[in-house]
């Protein structure tokens, strides 16, 4: 006997519920990526990116898995030298303080049990971060010393 009811859905880290639009939608063909349907809807892309962004720039797509986006972060937020704190939970957040040292960041890595001791320890950092539930990023960006 089954106990299935209904369409198995991915949920990693989910649950990643796709709508039956978007699943019809990737059972086409792939476009032709020099020429046609795919050119004029990068073009509307990038166009409504800088219309969203609210930027008279150009907008840059990064093309990249989730660790990419993570390195794009960090590159946008920091500049080098800077010190963060990232109060790691498990691999998410190790993951986190290993990005950051590699972007040559001064790095305090707390494990959860000890934030409180490791924050009264810490001068001044330029953002905390976290990893909440597994893969979520709690970031808060610190604009003035954390006193104790």
């Amino acid at each position: 006997m089954s106990l299935a009811q209904g369409r198995t859905h991915l949920a990693t880290p989910g649950p990643s519920i796709i709508p039956d639009k978007v699943l019809e939608a990737m059972h086409r063909a792939a476009p032709n990526i020099y020429e046609g349907e795919i050119i004029e809807i990068t073009e509307s892309v990038l166009k409504d990116l800088t219309s969203f962004a609210k930027t008279s720039g150009d907008a840059i797509l990064y093309v990249a898995n989730g660790h990419g986006a993570w390195e794009a972060a960090v590159a946008n937020l920091f500049d080098p030298g800077d010190t963060v704190l990232v109060m790691a939970t498990g691999q998410f957040g190790l993951g986190w303080a290993d990005l950051c040292k590699k972007m040559n960041l001064n790095v305090i890595l707390v494990d959860f049990g000890f934030v409180l001791q490791k924050l009264q320890e810490m001068q001044f950092c330029t953002l905390l971060m976290a990893t909440v539930l597994g893969k979520q990023l709690l970031l808060i960006y610190l604009t003035q010393e954390i006193q104790f």
